[in-house]
């Protein structure tokens, strides 16, 4: 449903026959809780049982069942005052309430504040005599006028309990059956999708395996005689239904240890679910993902994708994306990660989190599939705290209040982040990992840095480079684009500066060439403060460098 600025639209869902008890031919009195709370106010349009012809018992919105109630389980409020002690005292002659009864009051004038409402249908009461009764947590203001009513035919909404006494008793054998709307939410659920426009939702703790369906164009109707449903995937191997995404012209289901498939739509004669191919399922219900190519997940073995191509034989090819993190994969495999495709580069971003520590990692794990599966890390100077792609942007959220947007890469506007209140200028920057280049044990001698850049209308960054795993950075350097082709000397070191005019990013590259001697043992990048006012693109950072011998 639809963001309206402050909260989300919540469903409101309609059931129908909820069998609350059989009739005997003898008892009147019902109490108990309905399945489905909260329930919405004034939505029990029908407690029917049949005392020789059909009869209904309804709710009036304040808490009170009305109609084929028995009047001996109400009364009729002639005043109001203090205790002494400052709750309400009421008056209500010959009233049939005893101590901890829970009843509805309504109607009074003056004294409003005893009037039972949505947030507070019923009132404990302490029975003071045949004729008063004090309301338990009340608090007397105002005097009595005139009016009241009371009763002990209750539903409270938020629980869904009710109590009533039917004015007779319901025949023998035949049910008593509620219909009611539920308040703020569908099925118990904590994901879902919409496919051929019904609504799909899973992950329900009260049946682990369900998946359930709505109404055709009714996301408010759910259950079977509104031709609304559920599916149960397998319910007896042990395994929860932890993620389910359109594939095809079916859903793919994924459970801790196989993928099945749901065919067909509700109602059709091949509508089924079938087990499709053992694998280690999802434990993040967040993570499935269908790129048009790859059906993709994270796993106990890690963050793992699946070829569509193949996946509808016998054989199905099985890649692991996170192949060069695969110890922080496997780590922080838990069911707080999410992931999303980023149509605008062809990505898959991934976040995982670190239970231990309460907190999502500070970095997003980036697969670019156009580029045979690379990996990149990103890292928001900002913190972020969700990301999501919607309407062709690649939406990151910030904690500190501000919406990013990363920009399509086209003609008319750049790839870039973009926020009225933000510098990026401070706000984003590109890091290396610190690497030996497979040498631990040797020295190196760094003689020449390339930074490979594009911006269409020029850049500014900053290159920092720090050495041996010391935080503190070993030097600094300011690079810069401004348009045309230029030869900048800084402190004698030859920088060559190229701006591709009137070309946008994504295109070839140019260089900025550092002479930069310096020995090491492990070195790292890192490109900050960069700015472009239509963006730029880093292809890559190079170190000339010879292996100069033993390290210590």
């Amino acid at each position: 449903k639809s963001w309206d600025g402050s909260t989300f639209d919540k469903l409101n869902n309609y059931f129908v026959d909820e069998s609350i008890g059989t009739g005997d031919n003898t008892e009147t009195e019902y109490s108990g809780t309905v399945t489905n709370p909260p329930v919405e106010a004034s939505s029990i349009s029908d407690i029917s049982f049949t005392d020789t012809t059909i009869k209904s018992i309804v709710d009036n919105g304040t808490g009170r069942l009305t109609g084929n109630v028995d009047s001996a389980w109400t009364g009729t409020i002639s005043g109001c005052a203090d205790n002494g002690s400052g709750l309400i005292r009421v008056t209500d002659n010959s009233h049939p309430y005893s101590t901890s009864d829970e009843i509805n009051i309504s109607a009074i004038v003056g004294t409003v504040e005893a009037n039972s409402s949505f947030a507070n249908p019923t009132w404990k009461i302490t029975k003071i005599g045949a004729n008063t009764y004090d309301l338990q947590g009340s608090t007397y203001a105002n005097g009595y006028t005139s009016g009241g009513t009371s009763s002990l035919n209750t539903i409270i909404y938020s629980t869904g309990a009710y109590v009533f006494k039917c004015d007779g008793a319901p025949d023998n054998e035949l049910a008593i059956q509620i219909d009611y709307e539920k308040a703020e939410g569908g099925p118990k659920s904590k994901t879902g999708f919409v496919r051929a426009n019904r609504l799909y939702l899973l992950n329900d703790p009260d049946n682990t395996s369900r998946i359930w369906y709505s109404q055709l164009n009714d996301e408010d109707a759910w259950d079977s005689s509104s031709s609304g449903g559920y599916v149960d995937v397998d319910k007896d191997d042990g395994d929860a239904l932890e993620g389910a995404i359109n594939f095809f012209p079916s859903v793919a289901l994924i459970k801790g240890s196989r993928i099945h498939r749901m065919d067909e739509y509700p109602g059709d004669a091949d509508f089924a679910v079938q087990s499709w191919m053992d694998v280690d399922g999802t434990v993040a219900y967040r993570t499935v993902l269908y790129d048009g190519n790859n059906l993709s997940f994270l796993s106990p073995s890690g963050w793992t994708a699946y070829d569509s191509t193949d996946m509808f034989g016998d054989l199905f090819k099985e890649t692991d994306l996170s192949v060069r993190f695969r110890h922080r994969a496997l780590r922080y495999a838990n069911g707080s990660a999410y992931s999303v495709y980023n149509q605008l580069d062809n990505q898959l971003w991934l976040q995982l989190y670190d239970s231990d520590a309460s907190a999502y990692l500070g970095h997003v794990y980036v697969m670019h599939l156009d580029t045979g599966e690379q990996v990149s890390i990103y890292e928001f100077m900002f913190t972020s705290t969700c990301f999501n792609f919607v309407n062709n942007e690649m939406l990151i959220g910030g904690a500190d209040g501000h919406l990013y947007r990363l920009f399509g890469k086209d003609t008319s506007v750049s790839s870039r982040y973009k926020d009225n209140g933000v510098s990026y200028s401070a706000k984003t920057t590109l890091r290396g990992a610190m690497t030996n280049w497979g040498y631990p044990n040797n020295k190196k001698h760094n003689k020449k840095i390339n930074v490979n850049v594009s911006a269409r209308v020029g850049m500014t960054a900053t290159l920092k480079i720090f050495r041996n795993r010391n935080n503190t950075e070993y030097s600094s350097d300011s690079l810069s684009i401004y348009g045309g082709d230029g030869l900048i000397y800084d402190h004698g070191k030859d920088v060559y500066i190229a701006d591709l005019a009137g070309v946008y990013i994504f295109s070839e590259t140019s260089d900025f060439r550092l002479k930069k001697k310096f020995n090491y043992d492990e070195v790292q990048f890192e490109l900050t403060d960069i700015t472009g006012v239509l963006g730029a693109e880093i292809y890559g950072v190079d170190f000339i460098s010879a292996v100069i011998g033993e390290g210590q």
